[in-house]
């Protein structure tokens, strides 16, 4: 699955700069232990991935959240833990649409800092904040019923029973209700936000695919993402993404006007020429 970024860069960013954040990772990296050591291998391709960011000299790391975090296995149970070391840089992200809240956003450029278990990592916090996961595309409920499962159940469709639940555990498989709707929040998530309804848009049920064609779908994400640059802005980060795309760069491209448009003589913020793709 390919991401790409488009990076808006607030008036506190020095013009001159051109960051190049290079290859990176995600997932589990095996080979890293709870102390932030390596095995040979593991630090042979930290130190070959290291050189290709120009920016800061790390191994740039992304988990579309806050901080590194427990992982889990296609069965939905607990199979490691997202250990890094001192050469790791890791990207923050707000997955969904809201406001991101301050306190979970970790000060820019902190080396060491408590994940979201509490365990200590050695790393280095980024100071670019990334965006939303997939507002372009519909999506899936993930696990029993992906690929199936295409949007969340109405409250009539809870209320009248007719709402099965999905589960995280992929090894078997199940069936939405006959509209394509389940239960994606008990015990599964959906692949991205493009799958959620937006709490106070009422032009759409799932709006943000077509969120340029709803001026309510429009006001609502452009006021929840001034919201959180001034979050991210005052924890000290420099650079703030679009949205993580699926496939539209016009999608793209109408965000980063918007923003423009809307906050650019608010926000200072500098022509957004930078773009950068990001591959899973």
């Amino acid at each position: 699955m390919k991401y790409a970024l488009a990076f808006i860069v607030p008036g506190l960013a020095v013009g001159a700069e051109q960051p190049f954040w290079g290859c990176g990772l995600l997932g589990n990296a095996p080979g890293i232990d709870a102390n932030g050591g390596t095995t040979a291998s593991m630090q042979k391709l930290i130190d070959g991935l290291k050189v290709t960011n120009k920016y800061n000299g790390k191994v740039a790391y992304w988990n579309w959240n806050y901080a590194p975090e427990n992982t889990a296995g296609a069965t939905g149970k607990p199979d490691g833990h997202q250990y890094l070391t001192k050469d790791f840089l890791f990207m923050p992200e707000n997955w969904g649409v809201g406001v991101a809240d301050s306190k979970y956003i970790r000060p820019a450029n902190q080396v060491g800092f408590a994940d979201s278990n509490g365990i200590q990592c050695p790393a280095q916090m980024a100071d670019i904040f990334l965006g939303a996961n997939e507002p372009d595309i519909y999506g899936s409920c993930m696990g029993d019923m992906m690929g199936a499962c295409t949007a969340p159940c109405t409250s009539a469709e809870v209320g009248a029973g007719n709402c099965p639940v999905a589960s995280i555990d992929a090894s078997t498989r199940a069936s939405p209700n006959s509209a394509g709707h389940c239960d994606c929040w008990t015990s599964s998530h959906a692949t991205g936000v493009g799958f959620w309804p937006v709490e106070g848009v009422t032009s759409a049920y799932q709006p943000l695919p077509t969120c340029f064609d709803h001026p309510d779908c429009v006001s609502s994400i452009m006021g929840s993402w001034r919201k959180t640059a001034a979050n991210a802005v005052a924890k000290g980060y420099k650079f703030l993404a679009a949205p993580l795309l699926a496939v539209s760069m016009d999608w793209m491209r109408d965000f980063v006007e918007g923003v423009q448009r809307m906050f650019g003589h608010v926000l200072r913020l500098s022509d957004p020429r930078w773009m950068a793709f990001l591959r899973q």
